[in-house]
């Protein structure tokens, strides 16, 4: 077996990357906050964090939130790709068979009026939710789509293959159209 130990007195222990005189690449440990750095010296260590106590990793971020936080400026993207033309692509959000799988769109303020796209999974504890999948606008149910495929809009609970349902007293009305002829029924 072979090691390589780095040690340090201080604070800082690590491996930095040199170009002539100026620093430009880190792989650091330090001390004071628990974390492991990997990052260009240039942009204040904002590269990977790794947080040691939590297993907590932070791309873009120096404290990472969640258990991967990537964090950035102007338009921040995540690209999952494929190569090869005859493979496709997956994102797997897997949840206990006895809850929710979620996901969310918020924006930075985290208020409760996010939109979210719940699926409720097979062994749910209540037993009206099992198999369905909801999406939610302005943190309120909006479409329910059960086991069975039929879809509410309005209720949570569908009972036909299309359900529309309003909370008010007033009437339900529905409209189907087309570019040609403009509205071509409605009730």
């Amino acid at each position: 077996n072979a090691i390589m130990a780095i040690r340090s007195v201080g604070d800082n222990a690590g491996i930095y990357f040199y170009d002539d005189t100026t620093e430009m690449f880190d792989l650091q440990y330090k001390n004071s906050d628990d974390k492991f750095y990997i990052a260009s010296s240039a942009d204040n260590k904002l590269g990977i964090i790794v947080n040691r106590a939590d297993g907590k990793v932070g791309i873009g971020t120096n404290n990472p939130g969640q258990l991967l936080h990537v964090s950035g400026t102007g338009d921040t993207k995540l690209l999952i790709e494929e190569a090869n033309t005859n493979k496709s692509a997956t994102v797997i959000i897997q949840g206990g068979s006895r809850d929710e799988s979620r996901l969310y769109f918020q924006d930075n303020t985290r208020d409760s009026n996010e939109g979210r796209i719940v699926y409720t999974h097979y062994d749910h504890t209540t037993a009206a939710k099992r198999n369905t999948m909801t999406f939610v606008t302005s943190g309120s149910d909006r479409v329910t789509i059960d086991g069975s495929g039929n879809v509410g809009i309005g209720t949570t609970s569908p009972s036909r293959h299309l359900n529309l349902h309003t909370g008010s007293a007033t009437n339900v009305y529905f409209k189907m159209s087309n570019t040609t002829s403009g509205n071509v029924a409605g009730g």
